[in-house]
């Protein structure tokens, strides 16, 4: 995944989501929609749309789960940084963030933090 954060428009970051889906055929391409959500997610929050940046980062967080625990030091930053986002947002805007997305990622997120310690 390139640069997690990237500041766009929002319309930039919807259209790059909606061209990456229809590509989202293996692990990286998987992993540049799920940092495309994220920023997307960025923009929609910043354009004052919670709900729907609520949404954009618990897709993230529904893409990149499944390619993050085969690989989670490959992609340890995003899944931190989409987490981060999703939970942020989640209680911004007032709505519960369900943690049935998150409680299978703690440990190896943990496990991948604790790795980078012993280095």
């Amino acid at each position: 995944m390139s640069g997690i954060m990237q500041s766009v428009s929002e319309t930039e970051a919807r259209e790059r989501v909606e061209r990456l889906r229809t590509q989202a055929t293996s692990a990286t391409a998987s992993a540049e929609l799920a940092e495309a959500l994220l920023n997307w997610s960025y923009a929609l929050h910043g354009d004052g749309r919670t709900a729907e940046a609520v949404e954009a980062a618990e897709e993230a967080l529904k893409t990149l789960s499944p390619i993050f625990l085969a690989n989670p030091a490959a992609y340890r930053d995003a899944m931190n940084a989409i987490v981060a986002q999703y939970l942020g947002i989640s209680q911004h805007s007032g709505r519960k963030a369900d943690l049935s997305l998150i409680e299978p990622l703690a440990v190896p997120l943990g496990r991948v933090e604790h790795l980078d310690d012993d280095e």
